[in-house]
């Protein structure tokens, strides 16, 4: 695991973001020169972020906060409306733009409060989801966001 984290962190390019706040620009692979979907890129966040979580592989709270203004600054084109890759692109299939924001974008909320209701109203409207992975991460997106 801790070859993995290091590798992310070390692949990934850190850039300032429209805002100008730090943002990360990451490939599907290693090796790979394909900028990473947004649908994958979720399940990468849910990775990184169970391993802060555990605070077993030396991430911290500054190596995370890139990745929700990647999804807030970057990837949101508007309320409903997100970009199909991390940067901001659209493409085809699995790089298409979406509607909706993954379970995964969903657990970055604690790391820029103000982001939370951005993150979570689309896919919660009336505090609801059909979505069993949505609504488990909007819940401890929740616990955590009530800890700050």
């Amino acid at each position: 695991m801790q070859a993995s984290v290091s590798w992310f962190f070390s692949a990934a390019q850190r850039y300032p973001d429209p805002a100008g706040r730090p943002a990360y620009r990451w490939d599907y692979a290693y090796q790979d020169k394909h900028v990473e979907d947004a649908g994958h890129g979720s399940l990468d966040v849910e990775g990184l972020h169970q391993a802060y979580l555990s605070d077993r592989y030396g991430i911290t709270s500054d190596m995370m906060a890139p990745l929700v203004n990647t999804f807030t600054d970057v990837m949101t084109k508007g309320t409903g409306h997100y970009a199909g890759r991390v940067d901001g692109t659209d493409g085809t299939g699995s790089s298409a733009p979406g509607k909706d924001v993954r379970s995964g974008w969903l657990l970055l909320a604690e790391f820029q409060p103000a982001s939370y209701q951005l993150l979570l109203s689309p896919d919660l409207p009336g505090g609801n989801s059909g979505a069993v992975d949505q609504f488990a991460a909007a819940l401890l997106a929740k616990s955590r966001h009530n800890r700050a």
